[in-house]
């Protein structure tokens, strides 16, 4: 599937599309505020790095996606937002939202970098996609951490 057909669930007009690559940069417009979502092809799944806002809430999100069947699911999505930090299993499908306890996680960002890190293969087993946990390579997502928890906490 090709950068153009994932995007094409958005309801905004993508005005310029960069494939770099490994990764895809995508700029669009929405409400006349720029806004950039950085995609990481690596360890077998994609890292989609963006700032998402919903109203008075908001903050830097990353969706993981991997292939199924063929086709390009949202496997996991983690939102850490301002107001009400939260990650999803299977947000496309029975999307079962977890919120962070802001006293317990106070920094909804490195808890994310470090699931990443640490437990992506087995959140992606929890979520229900086995085959996919199976073949994600954690070495290869750690390497590239740093850049998404830099791009996260510009999005802030």
């Amino acid at each position: 599937m090709d950068a153009l057909n994932r995007t094409s669930h958005y309801t905004f007009n993508l005005d310029t599309l960069i494939a770099v690559l490994y990764n895809v940069s995508i700029f669009f417009n929405v409400g006349g505020k720029a806004m950039n979502e950085k995609v990481f092809h690596v360890g077998g799944v994609e890292l989609h790095v963006d700032n998402r806002n919903f109203g008075s809430d908001g903050g830097p999100s990353v969706r993981v996606y991997g292939e199924v069947s063929g086709e390009n699911v949202q496997l996991l999505r983690f939102d850490c937002f301002r107001k009400d930090p939260h990650y999803h299993y299977d947000p496309s499908g029975k999307n079962d939202q977890r919120h962070l306890d802001k006293a317990s996680v106070p920094d909804s960002v490195a808890w994310t970098i470090e699931q990443l890190g640490q437990n992506l293969a087995e959140m992606i087993h929890t979520a229900g996609y086995a085959s996919v946990a199976e073949g994600v390579d954690q070495t290869a997502v750690t390497q590239v951490l740093s850049e998404v928890e830099s791009l996260m906490r510009s999005e802030d």
